[in-house]
């Protein structure tokens, strides 16, 4: 696990950057948890430490095979409501347009760990 603690935008954040699957030379499938929520904290980290998110028209670089959009999705989002204080969870699955194009182009590039 790798902790990233680098300002976004003049203010404190913190990503915590885990690989899940190594692929090519150039693409790494990782999970990230954020102890802060700032503006485009993933994809700002992630540049910085010469990663950017595949995809990223605004932070990246040119990629192929190019992905159908950005390959960045939130598979659990969490926070404390801030009328009620009930913590509210969410969860979504890798959507369908990003899993085919994972598997019909990056799974046959995977490299062993």
């Amino acid at each position: 696990m790798k902790v990233i603690d680098r300002p976004v935008g003049g203010r404190r954040a913190v990503t915590h950057v885990e690989v899940r699957e190594r692929f090519d030379d150039r693409a790494t499938l990782v999970a990230c948890r954020l102890e802060t929520g700032r503006t485009h904290q993933i994809r700002l980290h992630m540049v910085e430490v010469g990663t950017p998110v595949i995809g990223d028209a605004r932070y990246g670089r040119p990629f192929a095979p190019a992905p159908p959009r950005m390959a960045l999705h939130a598979t659990r989002l969490g926070f404390v409501h801030p009328t009620t204080g009930a913590a509210l969870a969410f969860e979504s699955a890798w959507p369908a347009d990003l899993q085919k194009w994972l598997t019909e182009t990056m799974w046959r590039n995977k490299v062993t760990q």
